[in-house]
């Protein structure tokens, strides 16, 4: 695996960068001290920069932690809430055996949400689910999802 870049390139304009990798990282060991031992990951389009960051954070923690997340438990889709729904359908109807989905948006993981819904399975309590973003749309959802926070307002530093 190749080391993991800080974010996607800056190109000599003015960016906010948000921890992807740090942040996606934090929540696979935050999930794993939960007692998550056969993650899932919906990992958005290939080639997708900030989607590869977080996978490939979130997979690497994993396995650092002695749990590494099978090859076919890690599913290519759109970066949508259609994305996570159907990958989530893909996943179930693969056969993996998996106790956490994370999507590596929180779109996606509302799309998830209501394909495992679709499908009879209930969250928390059959797979716990989570995303990246805490967009404000998931304050209105039931059951709360688990999310990586990105800071909407702080200071910022330029570079």
């Amino acid at each position: 695996m190749l080391p993991l870049p800080a974010g996607p390139p800056t190109l000599d304009i003015a960016t906010v960068a948000i921890e992807n990798a740090e942040g996606a990282a934090a929540l696979a060991r935050a999930l794993h001290g939960r007692g998550c031992r056969h993650p899932a990951v919906l990992a958005g389009p290939e080639g997708h920069v900030t989607a590869r960051l977080r996978t490939e954070a979130f997979l690497a923690a994993f396995a650092e932690l002695g749990d590494p997340v099978d090859a076919g438990a890690v599913l290519p889709c759109a970066f949508t809430h259609e994305g996570g729904e159907e990958a989530m359908r893909a996943l179930v109807a693969s056969g993996a055996a998996f106790d956490l989905v994370f999507a590596v948006s929180d779109v996606m993981a509302l799309g998830a949400l209501a394909g495992a819904r679709a499908l009879g399975l209930t969250v928390p309590e059959e797979v716990a689910l989570a995303g990246f973003d805490d967009i404000a749309t998931l304050r209105d959802v039931t059951p709360g999802l688990t999310t990586v926070h990105v800071p909407r307002r702080r200071s910022v530093h330029w570079r």
